[in-house]
This record gives C-alpha cells, structure tokens and sequence, in this order.
C-alpha cells in the first residue's frame, strides 16, 4: 500500500479545535496487577479548529480542561478512544447516607476532584437514572444531564449529555489523577451522546481528529490534524466497523535477527488503537517471546530492561497496511518514578492487540470518522 499524503485532504482550517493534553506522573501508583486486570475488564472478554493539550498519566489515558455549564465548572477529564461514556462526578458523590450500625461513606475519590453542581448551572437540565460502568470497575449510580460543555473557550457544545456519578468506587479510582472522562470510541460517532458528533454537527468541524502525545503532554485537534507535530505521509488502514472500537487489522510485531528473533500475529490479527492504554497489548505467548527478545526481564507482571540498554535495545517492527512502523528501545522502554526502566508491552487476555500510548507517542494518529480509518505518521 502506497503512502497517503493528507495535505489537501486533511488541511488545517478554520474549524478546527485544539485541545492541550498535560502530564502526569502517577504510573508508579497503580501495581502491575492493577494494570493487567483493568486492561482486561477494559477490553474484555466480552464487549473548526478545536486543540485541546492533554497531559499523559499512568495506563488510564489522557487529560485536557473542558468546562461544564453556566457559569463555566472546570474539569479536567480523560480523552479516551475506547469508550463511548461521558461522566464527571457530581455534588452528590460526597457521601451515601449511613444507619446507626454503619456510618456514611465518604467518597475519597469525590473529595479529590471537581464536581458538577447542577444547581449553579442555568443551562442544566436533569434526566434519569443511567446505567454508568467506566471500564467495568463498578457501577457509579449516574444521571443523565444535558448542559453546555466547552473544550476550549470558543468551542462550546450545547445540550450535550453526560453522565453525573453519584458513587466512584474508591477502589479502582482514587488514585487516578481524572476528574471525568470523554468518550471518543468509534461506535461513539453514532451516538446521540457522542461529545465529537455533536461537535460536527453544532460546529462544523470535519470527522475526524488528530491525536499527539508527547513525553511532557500532547495535544488533540478536533476537525483537522496539526502538521507540525510529524512528518512525512499518514499510512491508513480501515477500521472494523462492526467492532465499536477504532480496531485495524495488524499484519504483524516482530524484533531481532536469528536465533534472537520471533514473530507475532503472524498470520494477521485485528488491534485496538487505545489512547486510555499506555501499552502494547497482546497475547502471552506471543508478547513473552517478544520480551525475552528484547531482554526485558519479568518482575511480578511487570518486564523491567536494564536502563543502560534503553539505546542499544532491538528494534520492533509493528506492520499496518504492509507498512513498517518500527519502534526503538527509546520509544518502547521507560522510566518510571521508582527509575525502574519498564518494556512498554504487556500480556493479558484480551480478544485482539491494543496498540496504546507506546505507539500513539511515537506516531501521530487520525481518527477519521468520516473515511471509517485510522491513519499513521511519525511524530516530531
């Protein structure tokens, strides 16, 4: 397949939207365990101009400022690409009511961030009771509500729904530094919630978004792609509709020469692009051979590189629409806050690969809703 070069199709306008994404250094919080069981509950066994800068934090995704209502609520949420679910907590998650046998519960998780009063809103209105379960970590007892939300100060959205939490089990969200999440899966662009749909349908943006992460933050444009932020041609290949996720097909992963090398997805498989996953994701089989390839060593559910080796590392070769996007030590390989230099791939029973945050920092990425694709370039 041919390179596709984008600048008269993917040209920066005037209706693009730019969002900052920010850093975040929590990875050291969240246990290997904690990582693998979220990855799989995540994605289961079962189921214009508008920039926004984001900040990079943990495994769980990437975080901008929107604002909510009238006057403007400030939140900072998660912009993730394989969830569908709008929600930020609300006034009402402080507490539940307790009996004289067992006190109120205060909420840790409601008392460290920001939370939606609906009642100092004048352009809120409230719904009924939803079903609100964010990467099958619990159920939050959620409303649904329409309000005005703003993802820069001159892209506001209004009469959008989300989800007001009412409970946020502190056992899986305490530590998370996300005060919310917006939900930009695939199978979001046909959905009457759909932050982004409704972008396109009240702004005018274009269908599609351009996603840059970098070590210190990122940025996320909505309606066009940011030129500066790669270079070269973006390499597409067409998305699994049937899937709801921003799923491609994955010819192969490979790394090494010799007796030192090994092949995954051999045959072609399918793989998530999942900017709420910092790694890449795959079989156990396949991604234990990877890691012994690569010399990382296994630790509890962690793979840990001697530090030294981050620039001589072997090189990994991921092939997408017969293309090669090739990872270095430097790009699969990093340090977390105890200084442990951690392999960016990880095993877990999941029904496809995830190519996460290792991936989408070393190579810009558009998803385009309109061409039902996911496109590549390298990173600046």
């Amino acid at each position: 397949m041919k390179p596709v070069l984008l600048l008269a199709l993917f040209s920066v306008c005037n209706a693009m939207i730019s969002i900052p994404l920010y850093k975040h250094d929590s990875l050291s919080r969240v246990s290997g365990d904690a990582r693998v069981a979220a990855l799989e509950q995540r994605h289961g066994l079962e189921e214009v101009t508008s920039i926004v800068q984001l900040t990079s934090f943990n495994y769980m995704g990437l975080l901008g400022e929107i604002t909510i209502g009238t006057p403007a609520q400030k939140f900072m949420v998660a912009f993730d690409t394989s969830t569908t679910l709008n929600w930020v907590p609300s006034i009402y998650c402080n507490t539940i009511p307790g009996t004289r046998r067992h006190p109120k519960t205060v909420y840790q998780f409601c008392k460290n961030h920001t939370r939606y009063d609906p009642g100092n809103s004048s352009t809120s209105i409230t719904g009924g009771s939803i079903e609100c379960n964010y990467r099958n970590m619990g159920d939050m007892y959620c409303n649904e509500t329409y309000d005005t939300i703003c993802v820069n100060i001159s892209s506001c959205i209004k009469n959008q729904s989300f989800a007001v939490g009412g409970k946020i089990p502190d056992k899986y969200y305490t530590t998370y530094p996300f005060g919310g999440v917006v939900g930009l899966a695939y199978g979001s662009g046909s959905n009457s919630t759909s932050l982004f749909l409704n972008m396109i349908k009240q702004r005018g943006i274009e269908p599609y978004f351009g996603l840059y992460l970098s070590s210190g933050g990122g940025e996320i444009s909505f309606g066009g792609v940011n030129h500066d932020h790669f270079n070269g041609d973006l390499i597409f290949a067409s998305v699994n509709i049937t899937s709801g996720y921003w799923q491609i097909k994955m010819n192969s992963i490979s790394t090494g020469t010799g007796n030192h090398s090994t092949t995954g997805c051999k045959d072609g498989c399918q793989a998530r692009v999942d900017s709420g996953t910092s790694f890449i994701v795959g079989p156990a089989k396949e991604i234990d051979a990877l890691q012994e390839a690569i010399g990382a060593k296994k630790q509890g559910n962690e793979y840990i590189i001697d530090c030294k080796e981050m620039d001589t590392a072997p090189k990994v070769k991921v092939m997408i629409a017969d293309f090669p996007f090739t990872l270095s030590g430097n790009d699969y390989i990093f340090k977390d806050t105890s200084g442990k230099c951690v392999s960016g791939f990880m095993s877990a029973q999941v029904p496809t690969w995830v190519l996460g945050d290792i991936f989408i920092r070393t190579y810009y990425t558009v998803f385009d809703l309109g061409n039902k694709r996911v496109g590549f370039a390298k990173a600046k």
